[in-house]
């Protein structure tokens, strides 16, 4: 295949499918409103990454900055990886049966799966650490290491761990929503 075409079907992967399918986040949902106050239907959204983006900047601190640009580049690194089995399927389609072309795309995607597996090592360990730490899984981080307004607290998984085991409020999270935005 050539280079151009390589080029041109990565920019569509990359630049063209996610806007579109982010851009279908709360669309098509069914909101019938009665006329009554409280009442009517909520839109389902399903949620594959929590946390992607920082809602409040204000509070942001480098290290949720730097957690955010990490789950960004997992998400590329997923696309390169599909981009990469992708275009070994299709050599070895256009191989006509060679054996040799088989086997050459064969460990193509073998060496792409050999990468998935020590990429996703990293964040895997990394998530069991901060449970132990008490700043939660790797995808929870952006909001874990933002800065919190109350003096009391330098982050938020540090006001969330001491409202967490000194209070019995019923949603210490809220609470500590309140209290750190």
């Amino acid at each position: 295949m050539k280079t151009k075409t390589k080029i041109l079907l990565f920019l569509i992967m990359f630049f063209v499918i996610p806007p579109l399918v982010s851009a279908q986040d709360g669309s098509g949902s069914l909101e019938f409103n009665t006329g009554k106050a409280g009442e009517g239907l909520d839109p389902i959204t399903i949620s594959f990454f929590p946390q992607v983006t920082l809602i409040d900047a204000e509070y942001a601190s480098f290290l949720s900055w730097l957690s955010f640009i990490a789950n960004i580049a997992i998400l590329v690194l997923v696309l390169f990886w599909l981009y990469k089995i992708f275009f070994a399927g299709i050599e070895a389609m256009r191989g006509g049966g060679e054996a040799e072309k088989l086997v050459e795309s064969w460990k193509k995607v073998r060496a792409v799966l050999l990468g998935v597996t020590i990429s996703f090592l990293i964040p895997i360990i990394l998530s069991i650490v901060g449970t132990f730490l008490g700043v939660g899984a790797i995808w929870e981080w952006p909001l874990a290491f933002r800065e919190c307004k109350d003096d009391r607290y330098d982050y938020y998984f540090q006001a969330l761990q001491e409202w967490s085991q000194t209070t019995n409020v019923s949603d210490p999270k809220a609470e500590v929503d309140s209290i750190c935005f």
